[in-house]
């Protein structure tokens, strides 16, 4: 059944109206005819609408069947050019929502549709996606680095775009897409400075790739790069990465506020790495462990790895190697859950990643001196977070003595059966499921006094 514009809010109906108008323009603009105002392609509709729900709102089902739709359809003005860019948001928005494997089966389905031997704008894309979802999922020891290398940009990468693609606004989001995966991929395997620098030339080329699918998660782990190599990073080029880390919350605090099940984790993540930054680290922890919460609560497993990855570096950081193995090993769980294999072979190598790393206690102090990003205002207002109620803390305090749900009962002049209910709500608040770990976590996150 057709989505109808006019049903739905004007905010959103006004969206989708000016990505369809942009797709529009981006269609004839490879032919050089037309109007966009009297343009009329399914394709295009479909795409537009579907992007815009999947950015937008929290209708998962009815974006991805309408993303579906308009990569499977015949489109007579963009021909190749949506369905290609419906196929790849499709496959994007799952590889960050769901499991990596659910991402290579739409792949297969979409190759499908590509004729034998077609060098198409939309051909293309779906080499570049099919490489880097191959290389997250790859668990074979050795070959992992060198496939890695072989997909990065290659130096005549740009030469060899522009050659095999007529249309200039195909070559861009072409560049855009494959310095994008690069800087993912080189991120992933811990090589922040080339990840900066791919991120680099990714966002150069954002206004004419405008707001993918891509975009959101780009932000977040290249403003976990900055703040990975802020010490390394020139006085002179600081104020630009701080105009892009500000920038890159503004905008998914955009995001997380219009659909918050989706990207509350990619802005509190973001919110982290800023109060990190600053060496707020009692706040950045707490935003961690919102983005855990947020991200196990819908199985977006891929982001909650990622912030316990950047927990578990801060507590090595300070010394707390064991709590930092513990938090690092969840990583592991939930990377496998998201299908990243090869993720978690090279987080299991990594244990001693905080060498590698300038985050130690000497380089927190030293940086207190350096030039620092002002952190915006919303970080405060919007995302700081009330992980537990008094209540539950208080109920924590008494499980940390060694009473049982009876006894705590009666202390605190409840019945057993809420009691249970308040730990059910710690275990989810603190993504545990046992009462030891739920006090040793909030001890961690200075959230229960250590002599409990």
């Amino acid at each position: 059944m057709p989505l109808k514009v006019e049903e739905l809010s004007a905010e959103l109906a006004d969206r989708i109206r000016r990505e369809e108008r942009r797709a529009k323009q981006w269609a004839i603009s490879s032919d050089n005819e037309g109007s966009p105002d009297e343009a009329e392609d399914p394709v295009i509709r479909q795409y537009a609408q579907g992007k815009a729900l999947a950015l937008w709102t929290d209708r998962k089902k009815e974006a991805y069947f309408l993303l579906f739709q308009a990569a499977s359809g015949d489109s007579p003005l963009g021909s190749r050019l949506h369905t290609g860019l419906s196929m790849v948001e499709h496959i994007h928005f799952t590889c960050a929502r769901g499991r990596l494997q659910e991402a290579e089966s739409l792949i297969e389905h979409y190759r499908e549709l590509i004729t034998p031997g077609e060098r198409s704008f939309r051909a293309q894309l779906l080499d570049q996606v099919f490489d880097f979802v191959a290389i997250m999922r790859s668990a074979e020891a050795g070959a992992l680095e060198d496939a890695a290398k072989e997909t990065f940009v290659a130096k005549n990468f740009e030469e060899d775009v522009s050659a095999a693609v007529s249309n200039k606004s195909e070559a861009v989001f072409l560049l855009f897409n494959k310095h994008a995966y690069d800087a993912l991929l080189h991120f992933m395997f811990r090589d922040f400075p080339a990840a900066l620098r791919s991120a680099d030339k990714a966002f150069e080329r954002l206004s004419s790739a405008d707001m993918g699918a891509i975009v959101p998660e780009l932000r977040v782990y290249d403003a976990i790069a900055i703040s990975q190599t802020w010490d390394r990073i020139q006085d002179s080029e600081r104020a630009r990465y701080k105009a892009r880390l500000v920038e890159h919350h503004t905008e998914l605090h955009s995001l997380a506020a219009a659909n918050p099940k989706h990207y509350a984790i990619h802005s509190l993540l973001v919110a982290a790495e800023l109060q990190r930054l600053f060496g707020g680290q009692i706040e950045a922890l707490r935003l961690y462990d919102q983005a855990v919460i947020a991200g196990d609560s819908i199985r977006h497993y891929g982001y909650a790895a990622l912030t316990m990855e950047r927990m578990a570096l801060m507590f090595a950081s300070t010394g707390a190697a064991k709590v930092a193995d513990t938090i690092r090993k969840e990583a592991g769980l939930r990377y496998r859950k998201w299908g990243a294999a090869a993720k978690n072979r090279a987080l299991n190598r990594t244990r001693d990643a905080v060498e590698e790393s300038p985050e130690s206690i000497n380089d927190e102090k030293s940086r207190s001196s350096s030039p620092r990003p002002t952190v915006p205002s919303s970080i405060n207002s919007a995302t700081k977070p009330n992980l537990l109620s008094h209540r539950e803390i208080e109920v924590l305090e008494w499980i940390a003595r060694g009473l049982s749900n009876s006894e705590i009962a009666s202390e605190l002049g409840l019945v057993t059966g809420t009691v249970k209910n308040h730990i059910k709500s710690i275990y989810e608040k603190l993504g545990v499921n046992k009462r030891m770990i739920a006090v040793q976590r909030a001890k961690d996150l200075l959230l229960l006094r250590s002599e409990f």
